[in-house]
């Protein structure tokens, strides 16, 4: 379609999720700046930026996640960096992949994660990434064909595996009839507190109390017959 009888008046059709953007410059050495933000990020053909979202395609910069949302809830107007506008107001806020921040929360490598082909650590999880890139001090795998299981009880597909170093205290987090895990103490869970069971938010780990609820997501019961084998999996868990 050509771009002058788009409907929108965009340059591109508003269903595409790759679109080109504005703010990068050429380099001298045949490398392009991404300036939309202070990483500053240089890129060959191919490479992608530290967020993720943002890539070098075809001799330009180009967002890769236009018009994709990862999540929305409706917040209270204060919570929002704006000063005394609307006070005591609702608004719909909402958030895209992507991010140029390199945050240190981490699952202890022997964690088991539920993926859509059953429990597997996520130590495991990243070593199987066939492609590896340096993040920092540490490093993002990623994979292929891998999902997980949401606090929703639906998969999701897995578009990074990270590993980085961390000294420091881990947090250990047992719910009832759930092996533990280790984590540090700023990795958010998402958990309810007993005096509202209906609210479920993300609390760092080192915040949780004996009065809160973990989530933990459950397949709906369906008309196969399902067989599981507990003696198999059990010796797969590194519990007494």
């Amino acid at each position: 379609m050509p771009a002058a009888t788009r409907a929108s008046g965009l340059p591109w059709d508003v269903r595409d999720t790759v679109v080109p953007t504005r703010y990068w410059h050429a380099l001298p050495d045949g490398r392009i700046q991404c300036d939309v933000c202070p990483r500053a990020c240089k890129l060959h053909e191919g490479q992608q930026g530290l967020c993720f979202v943002r890539a070098r395609r075809n001799d330009q910069i180009v967002l890769t996640s236009y018009g994709r949302s990862s999540g929305f809830c409706i917040d209270p107007i204060e919570k929002k960096p704006l000063n005394h506008y609307l006070p005591g107001t609702p608004i719909l806020s909402f958030g895209t992949a992507g991010c140029n921040l390199a945050c240190k929360f981490c699952l202890q490598p022997g964690t088991w994660i539920a993926t859509a082909d059953g429990m597997r650590r996520i130590g495991d999880l990243f070593a199987d990434c066939a492609e590896k890139r340096a993040l920092g001090p540490g490093q993002v795998g990623l994979p292929r064909n891998l999902r997980t299981w949401t606090r929703e009880a639906r998969p999701a597909r897995v578009s990074k595996v990270f590993a980085r170093p961390y000294e420091g205290e881990l947090v250990s987090l047992r719910a009832a009839s759930c092996p533990p895990i280790l984590v540090t103490p700023d990795h958010g869970i998402f958990a309810a507190h007993r005096s509202d069971l209906g609210t479920v938010r993300k609390v760092p780990a080192g915040e949780l109390t004996q009065d809160h609820y973990l989530v933990v997501p459950k397949r709906q019961p369906g008309h196969d017959q399902v067989v599981i084998r507990s003696a198999e999996w059990l010796a797969r868990l590194d519990i007494a």
